[in-house]
């Protein structure tokens, strides 16, 4: 990596302008994404991510990991094995390109190879993930904000037949214990990508994270997640369970799920999108178009279109006309 060249104006501009989308597309509706403001210059330049020597703007190292400009370094490796250690691929990919499509490329990769079953709260069904969607997206970003990127290794998300598993090089930092990381303690290791998830909206606050996970994991009956210092990484295990009812719903599901997936990456793109709306409308009970726009990323018109198919299938239920229309899940009655 080059240091010492520029970073122009228009370098500037895109990089500010691809994160502020990011930032909209993490917001909970459109009234929130509006109030985004566009990072300036000298807001990058304090987040540690450029620095101005003589007057010239150049990149620090944060710049180019964000923007996954190191070549390979910042690269996010998946894959699932059959079994329960790393001798059969099922499947496997690198992602690349910036580091926050990363995250998001990664976490899609982990929805689309687990279970996805369904739980019945009052007269509502609801579709649910064995494992903690929110979780698995905290663990992610987790490995890449604290990865030591000049070590020469890659963060590394592996699904098992009994756990996810992801690896992050470099190690605790010092003075940080698996116990007190636990309880809310942290350092980070890269303040130029952390200052930069938080205003993406993909960090809420720093050390908040392991508890949240911790407390996620418990109420879904799930065995505690596994910390582990190999002193060169971490690597974090949470593992897979379900009641024998879930199971066969979720192999249900999981039948169901294996005919809509395409082969073709739209329509993979598609279903997750799909996963997500489920997930969202799980959450707030009902919706309008603009605010699952807001949530999955993508423009109303074609949220629309996402919607109008689900909405045939008997996926969700559609309310209303024109404006007006909500969207929520079916109910189901004992």
């Amino acid at each position: 990596m080059n240091k010492d060249i520029e970073v122009t104006d228009a370098d500037i501009k895109s990089f500010c302008e691809d994160m502020k989308k990011e930032a909209q597309r993490n917001c909970m509706g459109e009234k929130d994404a509006k109030k985004v403001k566009t990072p300036t210059k000298n807001n990058l330049i304090t987040w540690g991510i450029l620095k101005e020597e003589n007057g010239v703007i150049r990149p620090t190292y944060a710049y180019y990991y964000l923007r996954g400009l190191d070549g390979v370094m910042s690269q996010i490796q998946c894959a699932v094995f059959k079994g329960n250690t790393r001798g059969i691929f099922v499947d496997k990919r690198e992602y690349e390109g910036n580091l926050w499509e990363q995250v998001e490329q990664a976490y899609q990769f982990v929805l689309r190879n687990i279970h996805l079953g369904a739980r019945i709260k009052g007269i509502h069904r609801q579709d649910v993930y064995e494992l903690p969607p929110e979780s698995i997206r905290e663990l992610i970003i987790n490995a890449v904000v604290n990865c030591s990127y000049l070590q020469g290794s890659l963060v590394q998300v592996a699904i098992y037949d009994n756990r996810l598993e992801i690896s992050s090089p470099g190690g605790l930092m010092p003075g940080v214990t698996i116990e007190k990381m636990k309880e809310g303690f942290s350092k980070v290791r890269n303040h130029g990508i952390a200052n930069a998830f938080v205003y993406m909206n993909l960090i809420e606050q720093w050390g908040s994270g392991i508890p949240k996970i911790l407390t996620q994991t418990k109420e879904y009956g799930l065995p505690e997640v596994e910390f582990i210092d190999m002193e060169n990484a971490l690597r974090v295990n949470m593992y897979r369970a379900f009641s024998n009812d879930e199971k066969q719903t979720i192999k249900a599901n999981d039948k169901s799920k294996r005919q809509t997936i395409n082969t073709n990456d739209n329509d993979k793109q598609k279903t997750a999108k799909e996963y997500a709306i489920l997930e969202y409308l799980g959450r707030v009970d009902k919706a309008k178009t603009v605010d699952i726009a807001a949530v999955i990323g993508l423009g109303p018109d074609r949220t629309r279109v996402i919607l109008a198919s689900m909405a045939k299938r008997n996926m969700i239920v559609a309310e209303g006309a024109n404006r007006n229309r909500i969207y929520r899940l079916p109910q189901t009655i004992n």
